[in-house]
């Protein structure tokens, strides 16, 4: 009986953390349950495998064909072209999912970053969102919910080899921040002192780069968020203040403060239609 119970509140808490995560995770589970008991798998090795057999070909054969039918598409998961993800996990939890509106404004802002100008980078994108259903929160976003929003890395120069870095400067992408210089707005030290500890929790968390050998790139970042600013599908930017104002957009509505209760945005760049 008591067996039962903690396999019935195990099953339970992998359903939901599953969905949390992946948000077909779950469903994936008890498919697989349910296949494994009809063709009668025993081993729990093999229970495993045909769970990530299936959720593999769900995500990649089944999910972005039908993301369209809910109006999303996946953003391009190789990291040979134009706009690349920060990890292949952001693909594998089917993080990657925009409305084609904000599908053709990256590709658009990519494709002309890479052939008019001098900065032939790649733009590296972290977190959009679920393939699914309007209003099924992206943990730990708040928002990311609707198809409409994606977060994009800054562009950093490699200090020793004097070009573009195009690796991640940071596992997950976040947390590898480009501080407040000395008589700039110090949000982060603001909303520390309002209480909101979230803020900053991320700073110097998942670093892979380091300060002296990678630099936040101002002349390319400014051109980057310039040329987001400027698309007519663009409503808004969210970067911390301090960069709004070196990069020079402190007259552009689009580009805003996201507000103490979110966390800070001088470690990317925020953009919804």
């Amino acid at each position: 009986m008591i067996r039962s119970i903690i396999k019935y509140f195990l099953l339970t808490f992998l359903f939901l953390l599953l969905t949390v995560l992946t948000q077909i995770g779950g469903l994936i589970l008890i498919l697989s349950l349910i296949i494994s008991e009809k063709i009668k798998v025993k081993n729990r090795v093999k229970k495993v495998g045909l769970f990530i057999g299936l959720y593999l070909a769900c995500s990649f054969v089944i999910v972005p064909p039908l993301a369209k039918v809910f109006g999303r598409t996946a953003l391009p998961i190789s990291n040979k072209g134009l706009i690349i993800p920060n990890h292949i996990w952001t693909c594998l939890f089917n993080r990657h999912y925009v409305k084609l509106e904000l599908y053709d404004l990256i590709r658009e802002v990519s494709s002309r970053l890479y052939n008019e100008n001098d900065y032939q980078f790649r733009i590296r994108y972290l977190d959009a969102n679920f393939p699914f259903i309007n209003g099924f929160p992206l943990l730990p976003h708040r928002s990311h919910d609707d198809g409409e929003k994606l977060d994009l890395a800054f562009i950093y120069v490699d200090q020793i080899q004097d070009k573009y870095w195009n690796d991640r400067v940071s596992f997950i992408g976040y947390g590898f921040c480009e501080e407040p210089l000395r008589g700039e707005q110090n949000m982060p030290k603001q909303c520390a002192q309002k209480g909101y500890w979230q803020y900053s929790l991320l700073t110097k968390s998942f670093g892979l780069a380091s300060k002296d050998k990678v630099q936040f790139d101002k002349s390319a970042n400014t051109l980057l968020v310039k040329q987001l600013s400027k698309h007519p599908s663009t409503k808004k930017i969210f970067i911390e203040p301090h960069l709004k104002s070196r990069l020079g957009f402190e007259s552009d509505p689009k580009v805003r403060f996201h507000g103490c209760a979110a966390v800070r945005h001088d470690d990317h760049i925020h953009l919804e239609l």
